[in-house]
């Protein structure tokens, strides 16, 4: 079921050419039918304790795994597309630093296995976030102290979450309110360089740490 799926992937041949910076065209059917796979098998249900639960699952999932592929393309086609525009307008930027900044955040959002880690509900937002990624490059030639001051304001607090994860990740424990962080940081990132995109939700400096405070230590 799994394999013949794989092969009838709807626009798969568009979002391999997308995918081509970042790895072949297996990789990203991998990871598509493995985020697949855990939505139509895990998703947000309960978790499966009796041989009962588990046949009832399993026969669900293979109703829904096509059409949930299907919807995962959907998902990911807008979100590579905008990752390629990002990539576009890079070479233009003369700063290097700021080059060498943005691409960094670039990588923390799309990379091989991005579709599989990214919660179901985030990926529609992930276009937003490169469109202000797109708008910062195309200002940042018209106002670059405005956006040295701005990423000097957010620097410390993806720092910090940066070093929090990565001692996490040691111990292997994963901490829910380290990861709305996360994409709070996301969406203070549209508020700074592009308010006109919105944000998801009313995002400050002090929703942040407000939230930085539900950290585990």
């Amino acid at each position: 079921m799994v394999k013949h799926v794989r092969r009838h992937l709807p626009g798969i041949q568009g979002l391999c050419f997308s995918f081509a910076l970042l790895g072949s065209s297996d990789e990203l059917k991998d990871d598509l039918m493995a985020a697949a796979v855990d939505r139509v098998c895990i998703g947000d249900a309960p978790l499966v304790r009796t041989a009962r639960e588990f046949e009832r699952a399993a026969e669900k999932a293979r109703g829904e795994l096509a059409g949930v592929a299907a919807e995962l393309c959907d998902r990911v086609a807008p979100v590579l597309s905008a990752y390629q525009e990002v990539m576009r307008g890079l070479p233009r930027l003369a700063d290097d630093n700021q080059a060498d900044e943005i691409r960094a955040h670039v990588a923390t959002l799309v990379y091989r296995g991005f579709i599989t880690n990214t919660p179901w509900p985030r990926l529609p937002h992930l276009p937003r976030y490169f469109k202000a990624i797109h708008f910062r490059i195309e200002r940042m030639g018209q106002a670059p102290k405005k956006d040295r001051e701005r990423t000097a304001l957010l620097a410390p607090l993806v720092r910090q979450y940066e070093e929090r994860a990565a001692g996490l990740a040691k111990q292997g424990v994963r901490d829910a309110e380290l990861e709305r962080y996360r994409w709070l940081l996301e969406e203070w990132r549209v508020s700074l360089y592009a308010q006109e995109l919105k944000t998801a939700e009313p995002i400050s400096e002090k929703r942040l740490a407000d939230q930085w405070r539900r950290v585990a230590p």
